[in-house]
């Protein structure tokens, strides 16, 4: 039977990013602690915005690091601000969890899953996306569907895209972003979320049309995004869009109040 293939990154970044959650897995096993982290990162960034699932995502969450001690939890805290230090020395040139993924062999566990390498991921955006500028001048701002996400690659590239032309990736695109696997899921909504992409990272069945769970990164909430642009497979408003209308003003009043008692010394 043929070894199957290991995979070696070159990215010392990635590389300290092992070692850190070696340290941990010893004990928990590689792929659970990784899975973890996905799932700490993605309720504590989801629970910044997102007052529709706070209190599921916030039991979630404690029940994941309840697994662990202090000095483990510390661990987790080193690996996610390595992340985004990552991310944001890259910026949009760089699948940072998808390559961490293959760099701790798991996609052996998974059936042989690969992600798109993302050199192949610019150069389809380029050739998808066209005259970016032109589009924004026309419609104000570039929609994404993804509707097989992985981790985020290709929205990642195209966000690349619109920055070389001369346009804000923050405020002139959004996506919407799906994927059957919710590893996958969380690991594009992470690397979304830190890189400031306006996104609806879903969890769900892009054949069948289902949502299993919906995270909403902040760019998207904070950038007025769910007043300009709605994001859903069949056309209508989701409930999930529906709830956060309604909340969403209480939610901005106590940002607007924390800032102005900031500024005003209070705190």
């Amino acid at each position: 039977m043929a070894k199957k293939a290991t995979f070696v990154s070159n990215d010392t970044r990635v590389k300290e990013i092992i070692k850190v959650i070696e340290c941990i897995g010893y004990k928990h096993g590689i792929s659970r602690v990784f899975d973890d982290y996905l799932t700490i990162a993605s309720c504590a960034i989801s629970n910044a915005v997102d007052m529709v699932h706070f209190d599921e995502r916030e039991a979630l969450y404690m029940e994941t690091i309840k697994r662990y001690s202090k000095e483990e939890l510390q661990h987790f805290v080193e690996v996610h601000a390595m992340v985004v230090n990552a991310l944001e020395q890259s910026l949009y040139s760089k699948d940072l969890l998808g390559e961490l993924y293959h760099g701790l062999n798991l996609q052996n566990e998974h059936n042989g899953q690969f992600f798109t390498p993302m050199h192949i991921c610019s150069m389809m955006a380029k050739m998808v996306l066209g005259n970016v500028k032109e589009q924004i001048e026309s419609k104000g701002h570039i929609f994404l569907s993804e509707p097989t996400c992985g981790s985020g690659a290709m929205v990642i590239a195209g966000a690349g895209v619109v920055l070389e032309q001369n346009c804000n990736p923050s405020a002139d695109m959004c996506v919407y972003a799906v994927d059957n696997d919710r590893r996958c899921t969380m690991m594009a909504y992470i690397q979304l979320s830190i890189l400031g992409i306006p996104a609806v990272v879903v969890h769900g069945d892009s054949l069948l049309m289902k949502e299993y769970a919906r995270y909403y990164t902040p760019a998207y909430i904070w950038n007025g995004w769910l007043y300009r642009q709605q994001c859903s497979m069949t056309g209508t408003v989701s409930d999930d869009d529906k709830a956060l209308f309604k909340l969403l003003p209480e939610y901005f009043e106590k940002i607007i109040k924390a800032e102005g008692e900031v500024n005003n010394g209070q705190i």
